[in-house]
C-alpha cells in the first residue's frame, strides 16, 4: 500500500563566490545536517548555480549553492518551524559574518511536499 508522508522542503540559496563564502556555506550545511539529520547540497565549488538580479540599476551575478532539507510533519505555517527557520537564517548570517563575507540577503524558500512510499 502506498502512503503519503507530509514534509516541508527548505531551499537555502547560499553564495559561494570565494573561499570565505564556501567556508560559511559549509558551516550552514553542517548545521542543517545536524539539526535535521541530513541535507542535500549542490557542489560548493564550481560548477555551481548562477544567480542574476538587478540591484540599484546594476546587473549582478552570483555563484550560488543550493541546499535542500526535508522536514517531516511540520506545516509551513507552524510557529515552531518559523522560529527554527528564523534561527537558521541568523546562524547563516553569523557564519558569513565570521568568515569575513557578510551578506545583505540569504534566501530561504520553503514548499509543502508529499513523499510517496510503501
Amino acid at each position: 500500500m502506498t502512503t503519503l508522508s507530509r514534509y516541508t522542503r527548505l531551499f537555502f540559496h547560499l553564495p559561494v563566490n570565494n573561499e570565505a563564502e564556501r567556508d560559511a556555506a559549509q558551516q550552514v550545511v553542517d548545521e542543517l545536517s545536524r539539526r535535521y539529520r541530513g541535507a542535500t547540497t549542490s557542489l560548493l565549488e564550481a560548477p555551481v548555480f548562477r544567480g542574476y538580479w538587478e540591484s540599484d540599476g546594476q546587473f549582478m551575478e552570483d555563484a550560488v549553492a543550493l541546499i535542500l532539507v526535508d522536514v517531516q510533519d511540520r506545516a509551513m505555517d507552524s510557529p515552531e518551524l518559523a522560529a527554527e527557520l528564523a534561527e537558521m537564517r541568523r546562524f547563516a548570517f553569523r557564519a558569513y559574518e565570521q568568515a569575513g563575507a557578510p551578506q545583505l540577503e540569504i534566501w530561504l524558500v520553503s514548499h509543502p511536499i508529499f513523499r510517496m512510499g510503501d
